[in-house]
């Protein structure tokens, strides 16, 4: 199975993101299921993604209203990548329970071919030429009628940290796992307020997010290692901008000392909104 995010946009007031989920099946034509999340300017703290679900083979009412009704039950939490797994498992099973009608058909399609190979000459190979107006065809479908879309390779990934007791080693820590899983970011203090912004491939991110909450990473008040149980993901989302320099960065730690120098650090990834939608609305962040 393969997921590919296929196309971000914004209409002034919704950020819409494009997911293209196919599942083959060995015997006959697969399912390509179309995905389109549309994200308000409150999301993820007041509203939950709108949901539209198409394809060319399967019916896919099921699909959108499980999702719709997962999302309007998380409403507060980031919530793009668990829809996106969680219809990528709906589909598989779908899947699943068709491969019986999939071997059917096969087995049907292979005793046609049989029966009109015995009384039919097979037909010529393609030539080279027609392999070349096939591949001409595909790059048409797949590029020239998408113009200005691009796959969405990189995501952000905002994590509030509570406190960290043992400094020095959590830092270690979270260091190691962004050179582990190739993420760079930045880790911002100011006064009590500890942010963590990472950018990367989410599957990336996803295997960071393991490691932070199931490793000892700090020491509760006795000294004794334990495990992050405090953090919040504040946002994951598509990360629009070219982001081929910071990718290429380790790691910055920033000590601010004023709200601005926290704000030009959004600025500067070009991610001022979430400056604007997340950080300025932390209750830490001004006290």
């Amino acid at each position: 199975m393969s997921i590919i995010i296929k196309q971000v946009t914004g209409d002034g007031e919704k950020i819409h993101v494009k997911v293209i989920i196919s599942e083959q099946c060995p015997h006959v034509e697969g399912h390509e299921v179309t995905l389109v999340f549309s994200l308000s300017e409150d999301y993820p703290s007041e509203s939950c993604p709108q949901i539209e679900v198409s394809s060319y083979s399967i019916k896919c009412d099921d699909i959108r209203d499980k999702l719709q009704t997962y999302a309007h039950s998380n409403v507060g939490s980031p919530l793009l990548l668990d829809l996106i797994n969680y219809a990528k498992d709906l589909i598989q099973d779908l899947h699943s329970s068709n491969t019986s009608d999939c071997v059917q058909l096969a087995t049907h399609r292979e005793n046609s071919v049989t029966d009109t190979q015995s009384s039919s000459p097979l037909p010529p190979p393609p030539s080279s030429h027609t392999k070349n107006l096939k591949a001409k065809s595909l790059t048409s479908q797949n590029i020239g009628s998408q113009t200005g879309i691009k796959d969405v390779q990189n995501w952000t990934l905002l994590i509030h940290i509570d406190h960290m007791r043992a400094k020095a080693k959590y830092i270690k820590f979270i260091k190691k796992w962004c050179r582990d899983f190739q993420l760079s970011g930045q880790l911002i203090f100011f006064k009590k307020t500890i942010l963590l912004f990472l950018i990367g491939e989410h599957n990336n991110l996803k295997s960071y997010l393991v490691q932070h909450k199931t490793v000892c990473v700090d020491v509760d008040s006795r000294g004794v290692g334990c495990k992050e149980k405090m953090m919040t993901v504040l946002c994951e989302e598509p990360y629009l901008k070219d982001s081929l320099n910071i990718i290429r960065s380790a790691l910055q730690i920033q000590e601010c000392s004023s709200l601005d120098e926290v704000k030009d650090i959004f600025t500067n990834a070009s991610s001022q909104h979430l400056f604007v939608n997340y950080v300025s609305k932390l209750k830490s962040i001004h006290h």
